[in-house]
């Protein structure tokens, strides 16, 4: 029969090995501004000048593509230039039925300026400029006879304002714009058609697509990937 004293050599061993197995980890404090930790995303921005990108975007109720670049001011602080260009078209069961055909295109430039607060997420805000074409044409059942069109071209210039995060890993970036808004600040409805008359349902529903696509403020979000140097 084991002693006392072996018995207890045994279990303080077996404590000591948990406790080892508990305490695998350092507590250190936490770096400042000026410590960069080797091969994150904020060490690979050092010394980068800029970042060519191509990208997909929702943007102004339209989806579509993007190209742009970014010239760095210093690793945590970025001006960025991209043309975005966009459509939208939308169809419910009835215009399907009647083969009405519903589409809205955008294009536009943006200039904004992104600060990364941490290793990749960042906060951006800037501005733009966007051209939106609007179409819209109304069948009849049979698809012989044109009921109605409408149409506009619009001009509009807003603010925008998102937080993401881009991942630096060596000459590589990939970035999301995760949440964002687009806030029109000067909008301009240009080259209006409309074959209904005032009174028509058909007539307000082309002024809330006037409201939706140029008018109101819209969400925004994109996804980017890029070479920098």
């Amino acid at each position: 029969m084991a002693s006392p004293a072996h018995i207890a050599t045994v279990f303080t061993f077996l404590l000591s090995g948990l406790s080892s197995q508990a305490q695998d980890y350092k507590i250190v404090d936490r770096p400042d501004s000026s410590v960069i930790v080797r091969n994150t995303s904020e060490f690979h921005r050092l010394n980068k000048k800029v970042n060519v990108f191509i990208g997909a975007h929702a943007y102004s109720n339209v989806s579509g593509y993007e190209l742009g670049f970014e010239y760095y001011l210093d690793r945590n602080k970025v001006l960025q230039i991209e043309f975005l260009s966009g459509r939208a078209t939308w169809t419910d069961t009835i215009n399907e039925i009647f083969g009405d055909q519903s589409k809205t295109e955008a294009t536009g430039a943006l200039v904004s300026y992104k600060y990364y607060t941490g290793n990749s997420f960042f906060l951006r805000g800037g501005f733009d400029y966007v051209q939106h074409d609007y179409y819209r044409l109304d069948r009849d059942l049979f698809d012989t006879t044109i009921n109605g069109e409408q149409s506009f071209t619009a001009d509009s210039a807003g603010v925008l304002i998102s937080i993401g995060n881009q991942w630096q890993i060596e000459n590589l970036t990939l970035g999301f714009d995760w949440i964002g808004l687009r806030i029109p600040a000067y909008t301009k409805i240009k080259n209006i058609r409309n074959s209904y008359s005032q009174s028509d349902y058909q007539t307000r529903y082309f002024e809330d697509d006037q409201n939706t696509f140029v008018k109101r403020t819209s969400g925004f979000a994109s996804a980017r990937v890029g070479i920098s140097f």
